[in-house]
């Protein structure tokens, strides 16, 4: 992961000025500045502020939508697959295919899976693999946690678009 001190020094880099004239446009000492870019270093929020002006920059706080903790309603239908009719449901997964894996977490188990595109737009999982990569069928899986059809349960935001947590 990238830090804020290298996408400064870039920037620096990149204004083809060096660290010397922005310390000094700043009013700092350039040792302290070079030392506080550096990486894993304590840059405090007024320097990185007064640096980022110097090089023509502003930094804004937007407020994102929480996704993370929000709980979905799905059911078990009656040919036992996962599904939920919410059309708010649908946009709170990676698109539909095989190539838009994410992770499934329940219990202590956590499984690989993607959504299903089905006509309706309504929310399915597709195949669903254990964590050895072992295709598990919906019916074992129903089984293995106590899913009956027309059972409701929960699906929780982890990591929006990569994980996700059944809640029983």
């Amino acid at each position: 992961m990238e830090t804020i001190q290298k996408k400064i020094r870039d920037l620096i880099q990149r204004e083809k000025i060096s660290i010397y004239q922005v310390a000094k446009s700043i009013g700092v000492d350039h040792a302290n500045l070079y030392r506080s870019l550096a990486d894993g270093s304590n840059f405090e929020l007024s320097t990185m502020i007064k640096v980022l002006d110097c090089l023509g920059y502003d930094i804004r706080l937007i407020k994102r939508r929480n996704r993370r903790g929000r709980r979905m309603k799905f059911r078990v239908d009656n040919d036992l697959n996962l599904i939920s009719y919410a059309p708010a449901v649908w946009n709170q997964f990676p698109e539909p295919g095989e190539k838009n894996k994410f992770q499934l977490l329940v219990k202590n188990d956590q499984y690989t899976t993607w959504k299903r595109n089905l006509k309706s737009r309504c929310t399915s999982f597709a195949k669903i693999y254990d964590s050895h990569g072992i295709r598990i069928s919906h019916r074992d899986f129903c089984t293995k946690y106590g899913l009956r059809r027309n059972d409701s349960f929960e699906v929780e935001i982890v990591e929006p678009f990569r994980v996700y947590r059944l809640i029983l």
